[in-house]
Formats: structure tokens, sequence, C-alpha cells
């Protein structure tokens, strides 16, 4: 069952992320993953971070335009993440950023699809709306983005594999299973206002990770977040 991943705010519960399962293109027996995100976001053709907060031409902002989708290979150990951007006066779809990562299926680790960093929530676009044909999945949390930055790194998985943290690797983490992927949001905040928009970052890495790889990684990028952030407003 398609998925949404809600938080309450003081003022409403918000959108932060719908998932849709969709048929494998090879297979039927099998299924892919297409990720909706509610309101404006940065994209850019580079993948590093400081261009995304950076005022750079190279960014797409109309969030109905662009979707990233995970792809499940049922004839090799690759799953393929796709970012596509929709241009309406050419009618056409780009796909501007493309990668395999075998650590899935063969090295039954995590893969890491994508941190986000969350903008203004306050807009319409991010109320939350219930679907009958969408599983609510609520994060255990009051969020206000004139207070806080909200970010999360989402994972993917073989279904039995959980996420793990303990004392050492503290992480906030909350999972769904579909079909051929098991989901897992891991979450923290910046303790700083959200800027206007959010802020979609893709790691290109090919293999898998551990768990405490990926609190690593987590951590790395918040980090830099922060440093870039502050350097912007200072």
């Amino acid at each position: 069952m398609d998925c949404v991943f809600t938080a309450n705010t003081p003022n409403n519960k918000i959108t932060l992320l719908k998932i849709k399962e969709t048929k494998n293109s090879q297979n039927n027996n099998f299924s892919d993953l297409l990720l909706i995100f509610p309101g404006s976001r940065k994209y850019s053709f580079d993948t590093g971070l400081k261009k995304l907060m950076s005022d750079s031409e190279l960014v797409y902002e109309d969030s109905a335009n662009q979707h990233t989708s995970i792809h499940y290979n049922p004839v090799d150990d690759n799953i393929v993440i796709k970012k596509t951007y929709k241009d309406e006066s050419q009618q056409t779809e780009n796909i501007f950023q493309l990668h395999k990562n075998s650590g899935m299926k063969r090295d039954k680790l995590f893969v890491p699809i994508l941190f986000r960093s969350y903008g203004n929530t306050h807009t319409d676009k991010f109320k939350y709306v219930e679907k009958a044909n969408y599983k609510e999945v609520l994060l255990d949390f009051l969020y206000n983005p004139d207070c806080d930055t909200l970010q999360i790194m989402l994972v993917v998985s073989l279904i039995e594999k959980d996420y793990f943290s303990d004392i050492e690797f503290p992480a906030n983490s909350i999972s769904y299973d579909f079909k051929n992927f098991k989901v897992t949001l891991i979450y923290k905040f910046f303790n700083r206002p959200s800027l206007p928009q959010s802020i979609n970052f893709t790691p290109m890495i090919k293999t898998g990770l551990d768990w405490w790889e990926v609190n690593n990684l987590v951590t790395d990028i918040t980090l830099l977040y922060s440093e870039y952030y502050f350097k912007k407003y200072k």
C-alpha cells in the first residue's frame, strides 16, 4: 500500500513525503517506488550541497515538474535511482541524474537515496489531506519551521533488513515496508529557522552502507549544511 509520512506542527498536520508503489517495467511481479514531495525545493545538475544552498541559476524550483524514483532490477543486483525533470515548454521528460547501486540486493546493506532539508512548511501545499489509498505514518514530534529545520535521510533496504542505532550512534528513524523495499527515514533537527525552500541532495554512492555508516553520512551532511548556513546567514 502507498504511504504518506506526516508530522504535526503548531498550526496543523503536514505532509512530509508520499511514496507511491508502481509496477516494475521489466516484470510485473516486482515493484518500483515514486517519491513525491510537496512544496518547492531546489535541485541542481551539480550534486554539491554548497551549490544547492547558493543562488545558482542551475536550479529548478517547480516541485510539480520533478520526481525521484527507485527501480528494482529483477535480473541483476542493481537498483536504479533516477531524478526526472519535466520540461513543460518542450513536453518532454529529462533524466538529469541517474545512478545504480548493488549494495541492497548483493550485500544486504542500506542504500542512501536522498537527503532533504525542509524549508517553509506553512504553505497550503504541505497541508495534510487524508486519502484512502495512502497509509499514514505519523512521525512522533512537534515541528515548528520558525524555530528549527527538519532534516531527513531516506534509505532503502531489503524488507528483512531493519535499521539499527545504539547509545554510541543514536538516531531517530521510522520505517515502512513495500513489496520489494523497506524504506527508512532517519531524521534530526537543525536548531535554526527553515530556509524558504527545501533542499534535496542525492549522495551518489555506488555501494551499500551499514547502519553506522549511514549515521556517519547523515552527520557529515548535516555538518556541511550548518557550515554553509552560517556562512550565508550570519
